[in-house]
């Protein structure tokens, strides 16, 4: 890939979108086991009877019984916030089939979360996810901008991650702390200058399939590096989960310089650098592979071991004939890609070792006055996909979501219970908004893209989100920026923008503000959900286990006579029978 890939232009059919039902976990349940949650899901089993599963859903159809029910269980010492995101998304999945009774339960919810917190702190409302309310809240605009997100946001935010990979392959990477030449993080940037030279090379993947164009490597790159390359060169978009592990693959180096044969390169093998207990990965560089080379990815054969636990050391020889020739263990030493390590021990295979003293022969240290400029460079190749995305977000004032201006017409609705000092404060209204929507929904998604896409979000990647989620958040803060010689430089790249989006922001606000009111049906029919992927027996049985273990609680909070879901009801639905 070169540098003139910038402009290449991604059709929307090619974006991998994840399945609905994959997109809707990750949302819900984002720190738990998605296979183990979506399992369950669709297996739809529990140990609970069906009369019961039956019977508690009309419970749950009342609203009176339902806002009582979470009411008395967040009252519990022992109901930490993990327990309120799992009830609070077990009752999305529950209720999904009715979005209009969903959305009355948050209303209700948040009425009452507001008036206990409103006059407390009123700026930190909405800010954390502490209560079923916050997280259903999220939940309910996850489903009621998801075809928003998809038609509009999508795009930009795909091309975006997409742009990402492309900055970071014009220069080095280092396979092992994840530190790059471009990158977007001061953290993240080499702090060693590497002498590097790019290549222009054919590739051919497993299934014979010949890259259009010649692909470019770097000599510098790994063999692990250049198989991902290669891969997503000739296989562009294919979604992550479909493609096989780079593990599974060997590369096959065929050059064009009249040599016979193929030879098989290793990210390790007895040609690997020694440093005293160190030693270095391989690269294109220590096979001196050349520009027009072929480089085949092929299938490991059955007599392969995995790269992980094996190093294989080839002579060339015809494809046929490679065969593993030395082994050793990866433990037998330290591994290092292009900056050294200080501490032989690390696990060069952790994303968390990033943070390294370094040395080297080879290499000049990067004065930090440096890193600016490089910063800069990174944040110039992607300011057109930026811009791209903040417009998507919050520039689109003739395209407006209903959700959207039904929730900030009730936040502002709110304002009026504040106190009389704080209702002269125009701030809250902004700040409130702003923990609703780009904190609690879009940051989620920009930092987060593999939820909605079926993609790989490598630590580089993440390094470059992360920034452009701070710059995102700056754009909605009122406070002032305050900038010296001692602010960060991820701070400085992007200080032009932000001024600019609070500008685009603040015009947004008043946009969304100034709309034709809108209503809760207005916002059902223009969510145009999906159906929902399973059923929801096992969600109904989760939210029957809490309502188990505080029955006596509960009950104690129901009407005993007048209504139609009194105490003695609930006691008859929760006890055991034999």
């Amino acid at each position: 890939m070169t540098e003139h890939t910038a402009n290449i232009k991604i059709d929307p059919r090619e974006i991998p979108y994840r399945i609905y039902c994959d997109y809707l976990v990750h949302i819900m349940f984002p720190n738990v086991d998605k296979k183990k949650i979506l399992n369950n899901l669709q297996l739809d089993q529990c140990e609970v009877p069906d009369y019961q599963i039956q019977e508690f859903r009309k419970f749950l159809n009342n609203q009176q019984f339902l806002v009582t029910f979470i009411d008395v269980i967040e009252r519990q010492r022992e109901f930490q916030v993990a327990h309120r995101c799992e009830v609070a998304s077990y009752l999305t999945i529950a209720l999904y089939s009715d979005f209009s009774y969903l959305s009355k339960i948050l209303f209700t919810l948040l009425d009452k979360l507001i008036k206990n917190d409103i006059n407390k702190t009123p700026k930190l409302l909405l800010r954390a996810t502490k209560s079923v309310a916050e997280k259903l809240l999220t939940n309910w605009l996850s489903l009621a901008l998801y075809d928003y997100l998809c038609t509009m946001t999508g795009p930009s935010l795909y091309d975006m991650c997409f742009k990402i990979l492309l900055t970071v392959e014009l220069g080095p990477l280092d396979f092992v702390t994840h530190q790059a030449r471009f990158a977007l993080s001061q953290d993240k940037i080499l702090s060693e200058e590497v002498v590097f030279e790019k290549l222009e090379v054919q590739a051919e993947g497993p299934d014979g399939t010949r890259s259009k164009n010649s692909v470019s490597v770097l000599d510098c790159d790994t063999i692990s590096q250049v198989k991902g390359k290669l891969y997503r060169a000739i296989y562009r978009h294919q979604p992550y989960s479909q493609q096989p592990s780079l593990d599974t693959l060997s590369l096959l180096w065929t050059p064009q310089s009249g040599q016979s044969g193929s030879m098989e390169l290793c990210d390790y093998d007895e040609r690997m650098t020694e440093s005293g207990a160190e030693k270095k990965f391989n690269t294109l560089k220590t096979y001196k592979v050349q520009t027009e080379d072929l480089l085949t990815l092929t299938m490991f054969n059955d007599y392969h071991q995995a790269p992980m636990s094996t190093i294989r050391s080839v002579k060339r020889q015809t494809v046929s004939e490679v065969s593993s020739v030395k082994r050793k263990t990866v433990s037998e030493a330290s591994r290092y890609h292009l900056v050294k390590n200080i501490n032989s021990d690390m696990d060069f295979r952790s994303p968390a070792v990033n943070k390294r003293q370094t040395s080297s022969t080879s290499t000049t240290k990067i004065a930090s006055e440096a890193f600016l400029p490089s910063l800069i460079r990174a944040k110039d190749h992607l300011s057109k996909v930026l811009d791209s995305m903040m417009t998507s977000v919050f520039m689109e004032s003739n395209n407006i979501p209903a959700a959207i201006k039904c929730l900030f017409d009730y936040l502002d609705s709110k304002t009026e219970l504040l106190s009389d000092r704080d209702r002269q404060d125009p701030e809250i209204a902004h700040v409130w908004k702003t923990n609703s929507l780009p904190l609690r929904f879009w940051i989620n998604i920009i930092k987060n893209p593999q939820f909605l896409f079926d993609i790989e979000k490598p630590p580089i990647m993440d390094s470059y989100l992360s920034v452009i989620g701070q710059c995102f958040m700056d754009s909605f803060s009122l406070a002032t920026m305050t900038l010296n010689k001692d602010s960060s430089a991820n701070k400085l790249v992007y200080n032009k923008e932000v001024n600019l989006y609070r500008k685009a922001v603040d015009k947004w606000y008043r946009d969304v503000r100034q709309a034709p009111p809108v209503t809760l049906r207005t916002v059902v029919n223009d969510s145009k959900l999906p159906a929902l992927p399973f059923r929801t027996k096992f969600a109904v049985s989760q939210l029957f286990g809490y309502a188990r273990k505080y029955q006596s609680e509960i009950a104690a909070a129901l009407p005993t006579q007048g209504q139609q879901f009194t105490r003695s009801d609930f006691e008859v639905l929760t006890k055991p029978r034999s």
